[in-house]
């Protein structure tokens, strides 16, 4: 139900926010670390009944949380909506609660609407709109959106209006909550660390309450966005009429994205979904644009006049612009992502301004372990999107694997892979951070909508032009005449390894020739795996892992989660840490019997032994 709401701004005021934003925090930490307590000395407690106490305690502390943001509003509300949609990383309650702040939010009176629109643009309200609804459609943390009609032209418009103090509080609040995000990394190792997040939301919320520079930013989307021949819609801004503190745009008639019960019977869903993803790639690599906060409330599915349905990018308030010098590193650094080739990961860290310990070793187990996380983390954020109704099921399996991990590290006295995380690196860049932010909401609508995108082959398409134009990415050295006693089964590799390069189709290949029937006489067999993923220039050996990337990497993890969610024709459940041979005996040959299916899928062994 919506309420209206004053903000009070006073030193006193805003002191008492924060104080009370701390104790709120301290009294979450306070019953979580009493609950841990109280199962350490009960260890006869079933899993059961553990798990109800820690559900009830979350949903408490949700409710609180809740009722806490409501309350005082502002950047608070930023942070309960990121919070809403973390699903697998908090408890379900946690997601559950926060998701209504997602535009479910107390409002702004008209008479305080009023004083901001005269004073923000010279005229009073009457004079610029032939008509202004009284209630707003929409409310947010740092604005509130009225629906009007221009008095010059009578054109449908859609006014943001920023509720009156919020930027004396965003200060303030992102003090407290970086304070808090502080703590929570000291006393709760296990809670999710947002202090870097938080660092670059201080960054970026200057500008967001700054509507000339949304306004400036939604213009340059607007206009990439139509040349590109998308079939994606984006907010267009009215700069005669937008000042700091309200921004007119044309109306966009639609609703959220995720509100799929309102999508009509036979909506190709892939047609929305993929045309989002790839205007997110395409603004990042060809624009330097990257969109940081796309979350469901902001993006749109809009009804054009014709009855066709498209999604549409809302709300430009947040954005992390990037030099053209940026734009090829992250460039490199998702195909380094992609491909798992440490070295050329671990300079693109470095070029994209990623900061060490300046005491951090790199040939360390700790550089080590942080470089083998960091690259499997970011390149979960490729992974096909996961139907909402498999992902439940997915991260929990993947939470015990995490946990059998920890447990084996443990008992053998090596290190977490995550242990170097804190002791090697300083800084993540803001490039970074907005850009995994955007990816992993973009995730969450994929998998509300049930469609099964390939990020990978999206964002790569994107990214490796870029490359290509910049001269990061060179051709590998043609291949050599075979030598004399070359076999013809060489020969003919060969030359069908340079018709591809003459072709610009691809850049380094992975090549097995295996011989198969009786010794005397036999059958040969080639199997290639060839693709655009080595952007430094290297010759290319069987001890090179360089997996294809065009589609075999989106289509194998579609599969193999599937795969995961159901017993094999055996009887046995699948996942990460299963022998390869347990499914496929004869590839146990050769001392590959120990190979594991994450070991495989991590390119880590080469051709040579797999």
């Amino acid at each position: 139900m919506e309420r209206e709401w004053k903000a009070n701004t006073g030193y006193i005021s805003l002191f008492q926010r924060s104080v009370q934003t701390l104790l709120l925090a301290r009294k979450i930490s306070r019953t979580v670390k009493k609950l841990e307590k109280e199962l350490q000395d009960t260890p006869w407690i079933d899993e059961e009944e553990r798990q109800a106490r820690w559900a009830a305690l979350h949903r408490e502390n949700a409710r609180v949380t809740h009722r806490h943001i409501l309350r005082y509003r502002g950047f608070l509300t930023k942070v309960g909506q990121a919070a809403s949609i973390k699903t697998g990383e908090l408890p379900p309650a946690w997601v559950e609660e926060l998701r209504g702040l997602q535009d479910e939010l107390p409002i702004s009176s008209l008479r305080e609407v009023r004083q901001t629109i005269r004073a923000d643009l010279g005229r009073p309200l009457e004079q610029i709109f032939r008509d202004f609804s009284e209630r707003p459609i929409a409310s947010a943390s740092v604005a509130q959106a009225h629906v009007a009609h221009l008095s010059a032209s009578g054109q449908r418009v859609c006014v943001k209006v920023q509720h009156r103090g919020v930027a004396s509080m965003v200060g303030t609040d992102l003090a407290t909550v970086e304070f808090i995000c502080k703590r929570a990394a000291k006393y709760h190792p296990d809670a999710p660390d947002a202090t870097d997040l938080i660092k670059e939301w201080r960054r970026a919320s200057r500008e967001e309450v700054d509507f000339k520079i949304e306004a400036m930013n939604a213009s340059h989307a607007s206009t990439a966005l139509e040349r590109s021949g998308l079939n994606i819609g984006c907010v267009r801004p009215l700069p005669e009429y937008c000042g700091r503190r309200v921004l007119t745009m044309a109306f966009i008639d639609g609703w959220k994205i995720t509100d799929v019960e309102r999508l009509p019977p036979g909506t190709d869903r892939e047609a929305l979904a993929r045309p989002l993803v790839d205007a997110f790639a395409l603004l990042v690599f060809q624009e330097g644009l990257i969109h940081g906060d796309p979350h469901p409330g902001n993006v749109f599915v809009e009804q054009l006049p014709n009855g066709r349905l498209r999604a549409a990018l809302l709300d430009w308030g947040i954005v992390q612009r990037m030099t053209p010098k940026e734009r090829v590193s992250a460039a490199r650094w998702v195909v380094a992502t992609l491909s798992q080739d440490r070295v050329e990961y671990a300079r693109s860290l470095v070029e994209l301004g990623f900061e060490f310990d300046a005491y951090a070793d790199q040939d360390s187990s700790a550089f080590l372990g942080f470089l083998e996380a960091s690259m499997g983390s970011s390149a979960w954020m490729f992974r096909d999107s996961i139907p909402s109704g498999a992902q439940l099921h997915i991260l929990a399996q993947m939470q015990k694997q995490h946990e059998q991990q920890e447990k084996a590290d443990a008992s053998s006295e090596r290190p977490r892979q995550d242990a170097g995380f804190t002791k090697v690196l300083s800084k993540i860049p803001g490039v970074v951070l907005f850009f995994l932010r955007g990816l992993e909401m973009l995730q969450n609508i994929c998998g509300s909508l049930d469609v099964p995108l390939p990020f990978s082959e999206i964002v790569l398409a994107r990214a490796l032009p870029l490359l290509q134009v910049s001269g990061a990415a060179a051709s590998v050295p043609r291949p050599l005449p075979g030598p004399p006693d070359c076999p013809a089964v060489e020969l003919a590799v060969r030359a069908k390894l340079q018709e591809l390069e003459d072709a610009g189709d691809i850049i380094g290949a992975q090549v097995s020739v295996l011989a198969c029937g009786p010794g005397g006489d036999p059958r040969w067999e080639c199997r290639v795996a060839c693709g655009r993923s080595d952007v430094t220039g290297r010759a290319l050996t069987e001890r090179m892992p360089v997996p294809l990337l065009e589609n075999s990497l989106s289509v194998l993890l579609f599969c193999l989660f599937s795969a995961f969610q159901r017993p094999t024709v055996t009887g046995k459940k699948l996942s990460f840490d299963s022998l390869v041979a347990q499914t496929w005996p004869d590839f146990s040959q050769r001392e590959k019997g120990n190979v594991t299916i994450g070991q495989l899928l991590r390119h880590g062994a080469g051709l040579a032994r797999c």
